[in-house]
């Protein structure tokens, strides 16, 4: 869950846990948790910033955690179709609230529709215009050349070989397992390899996706440079360098 979290939200660590539900009446689970995952952790009230009469409810403490689902459910945007619990003056109508966005957003988005059509077109003329250039460039590298098959071979030549790194990396990206992340690629075309720098969370991690390199048969060896075990916080990591070869 926490390297869900940190990985949707682009988040490098997380300092608070709170806890709601029956679970939350566990004795000592705040502590228990606190100590396991080495964060602060406390057992929260959805009742806190709400105005009500508190002498009402002398236990409340008891039974707060277990009012969280049903606070949020009553405490609503104003929908008729639902449970409203906020004051008559802070209702809001939602039909003319969406009306009012929907009148500014829809010009919105007609302007940029028509921004996005004009920069595709510039992008497209651009990349014609360099895609011009590239071949005129590969022609003029051959000139003075006799042999009309030989330009046929050397185009055909870079096309196959930017298919192969292509290929590779497209099997780089869909092997890599959950757990494990690259910081770097490093192409060497005489070599006709790439050097692979990254971590994992394990070193079983690290020797599955080894092994799933190993697998691609675009590759002719998969060598494991160098592992080093470092920790960050109270977290191990394994990092790694791998170094590939086509075919």
């Amino acid at each position: 869950s926490f390297g869900y979290y940190k990985a949707q939200y682009h988040v490098d660590h997380i300092d608070r846990l709170v806890i709601y539900g029956g679970g939350s009446k566990l004795a000592n689970l705040e502590k228990f948790l606190s100590e396991e995952l080495g964060l602060f952790a406390e057992v929260g009230n959805p009742f806190n910033g709400l105005l009500f009469d508190q002498q009402a409810f002398p236990n409340l403490e008891e039974f707060a955690p277990l009012f969280a689902g049903a606070l949020g459910a009553a405490i609503t945007s104003g929908d008729a179709k639902t449970v409203n619990l906020l004051p008559e003056e802070l209702r809001k109508d939602t039909s003319l609230e969406v009306k009012k966005i929907a009148l500014k957003i829809v010009p919105l988005l007609i302007i940029l529709t028509m921004f996005g059509v004009y920069f595709n077109l510039v992008k497209t003329e651009k990349t014609l215009n360099r895609e011009k250039q590239q071949k005129e460039n590969i022609i003029s590298a051959w000139k003075g050349q006799q042999d009309l098959q030989r330009k046929l071979d050397f185009l055909n030549a870079t096309q196959i070989a930017q298919k192969s790194w292509q290929n590779i990396l497209k099997g780089l990206g869909a092997n890599i397992p959950e757990g494990v992340w690259l910081n770097s690629i490093v192409l060497d075309e005489k070599k006709k390899s790439l050097i692979l720098r990254g971590a994992g969370e394990n070193n079983r991690l690290v020797l599955d996706f080894v092994r799933k390199l190993e697998s691609l048969k675009y590759l002719k060896n998969v060598k494991l440079e160098s592992v080093e075990e470092k920790t960050e916080g109270k977290n191990p990591f394994t990092y790694f360098k791998i170094t590939v070869t086509k075919n």
